[in-house]
């Protein structure tokens, strides 16, 4: 048991309120992160067509990922695009899978679909990536991030990270009438 008076410490916190009000975290969510090599999970998987030009239309996934153990950014996403329906980059698709872990010389294409089981395996899975800044500049002058997968660093953590809608569609543990299950 602590000796230490609750009431002093309230008040003595409360002193501080104001700098407190006024201090600024290093890192909010939505800001970009510095070029890097950083610890991550995969949280999520995102599909969308493209809007403008050539790729209007397309299919694109975007693979989220969550840092890690990292004191400034730990709990920043970074994501990976990848055109799902251009031949001349599915070399970049490819290798994107093959760091993940996934065995791209016998995955079906369509296995790169919203709640596939390859999908859904690779959830919560730790990798390290890599994150630089292009020289390339968007339309609107801002500069490109591209994030690249070093390596796949284990199994899946199984962690708070799943999405629910992708916990949603996985089968429910079977229950036993009689609660014997061990743990």
């Amino acid at each position: 048991m602590s000796s230490i008076d609750p009431k002093d410490v309230e008040e003595r916190l409360s002193s501080m309120q104001a700098q407190w009000k006024e201090a600024k975290p290093e890192f909010t969510p939505g800001d970009r992160v510095d070029d890097g090599v950083y610890q991550t999970v995969i949280k999520d998987f995102d599909f969308f067509e493209g809007k403008n030009g050539v790729n209007a239309g397309k299919f694109f996934i975007k693979t989220v990922f969550e840092i890690r153990h990292d004191r400034k950014f730990n709990g920043a996403e970074e994501s990976s695009i990848h055109n799902l329906e251009d031949p001349e980059k599915f070399n970049y698709l490819k290798r994107h899978f093959l760091k993940l872990g996934v065995d791209v010389d016998t995955l079906p294409m369509a296995e790169l679909r919203p709640g596939s089981d390859t999908l859904r395996g690779l959830l919560d899975v730790p990798v390290e990536i890599a994150v630089k800044t292009s020289d390339a500049k968007d339309i609107n002058g801002v500069n490109y991030v591209n994030t690249f997968v070093n390596q796949r660093l284990g199994d899946s953590l199984g962690s708070d990270v799943t999405p629910q809608s992708l916990l949603d569609s996985v089968a429910k543990p079977a229950e036993t009438a009689d609660d014997s299950v061990p743990f």
